[in-house]
C-alpha cells in the first residue's frame, strides 16, 4: 500500500517525508492535496551542468517510481488514492540554483 504519512508544515501546509531512499531523499509539500485531483511533488535535480549525467539518472528513477505508484491507483491519503504528478527544477549543477528552483517549485 502507498500510504504517505503527512506531518504539519510551516504556516499549517502538510509536509509528506517520502524517503525514497538514502540517496534519492524526497520532500513532497501536500498544500491542498485534500481538495486536489493529483498529489504534485516538486523535484529538483541537476538536469544540467557538470552533475547533469546524475540528475538525469535520478530523474529517470523519480520517473519509474511516479509510474509505479500511479500504476498502483497512486498515494493513499486518508481514504482516498491520488495519482502523482512529479515537476522537476533544474538546480543547474549549481547550489544556488537549486535553491531559486526550490523556490519555484513553492
Amino acid at each position: 500500500m502507498n500510504t504517505i504519512p503527512v506531518r504539519p508544515g510551516p504556516n499549517g501546509i502538510p509536509i509528506a517525508e517520502l524517503g525514497l531512499s538514502e540517496e534519492m531523499p524526497l520532500t513532497a509539500v501536500a498544500g491542498g492535496a485534500l481538495h486536489a485531483q493529483e498529489f504534485k511533488i516538486g523535484v529538483v535535480v541537476e538536469l544540467s551542468g557538470d552533475n547533469a549525467t546524475g540528475g538525469n539518472v535520478a530523474k529517470r528513477g523519480y520517473d519509474l517510481w511516479a509510474m509505479a505508484v500511479n500504476e498502483g491507483g497512486g498515494i493513499q491519503i486518508g481514504q482516498k488514492k491520488y495519482p502523482v504528478k512529479l515537476f522537476y527544477g533544474d538546480a543547474q549543477s549549481n547550489p544556488s540554483q537549486g535553491a531559486a528552483a526550490a523556490e519555484r517549485l513553492i
